[in-house]
This record gives C-alpha cells, structure tokens and sequence, in this order.
C-alpha cells in the first residue's frame, strides 16, 4: 500500500508492527528489520543468514531460505526461458577482463537485475 524508496529512508524507522518481513538485501542493515516485527513476527532472508542470537533477542523467528541448484533445476528453467515463459531479467552485462568492476557493481546492491560475465570463447 505504500512505497518506500530504501535508497532515501530505512525502512524500519516507518514499519511496525508486521507479522513478516522478506529481506532481499542482507547485509549490515539486516539487524535494523527485526525491529519491524510484532513480537514472534519472522524475517526471512534469502540473501544472508540471519543471526539467530539477534531473532531471540527480539522476540522473532528467523530462516534462510536458499536454493540449491541442480542440473535438472537449471534445465526446466532454461526450457521456461526457451517457451518464453519465464524472462530473465539483465542489469549489465560485463566481459570477463571486467571481472573486478563486475564484481564492485554486484558488492553495490543496487542492481535491478542479473549481472552477467560474458566469456568469450576463443
């Protein structure tokens, strides 16, 4: 119902009081998030494991939820992007003697996107 751009304001100095909260981000700032919850609300990252000491300390629940990709996994999604049913989305595309300003870009957080190395065969 509201947008709240994180780039302007943290987030946790508006929300309260939910029940869950998805962290996308991680990083230092995950801390911040558990003061948005109800209390035995839950954060769920996919980005960072969150600390459990700092979930008790808040009265919270916490999971890390990650996918573990497998050559089966990595075929139906490539069959998906073949049907056109699933459209990946690409933030910039980098060859590989870029590796290191990729990888700066990627440490950002700011990509709308995936970041891709191109490899160039020879």
């Amino acid at each position: 119902d509201e947008v709240i751009d994180y780039k302007q304001e943290n987030p946790a100095d508006r929300v309260r009081d939910v029940d869950f909260v998805f962290d996308t981000m991680g990083g230092d700032k995950q801390g911040e998030l558990y003061q948005m919850l109800k209390p035995n609300g839950m954060l769920v990252s996919i980005s960072t494991p969150p600390d459990e000491e700092q979930a008790k300390q808040h009265n919270a629940r916490s999971a890390y939820v990650f996918m573990q990709p497998t050559g089966e996994r990595l075929q139906h999604i490539a069959k998906a992007v073949e049907r056109g049913e699933l459209q990946p989305v690409v933030d910039r595309i980098f060859d590989l003697d870029q590796i290191k300003e990729a990888h700066d870009y990627g440490e950002e957080g700011h990509a709308k996107g995936k970041i891709v190395i191109r490899v160039k065969g020879e």
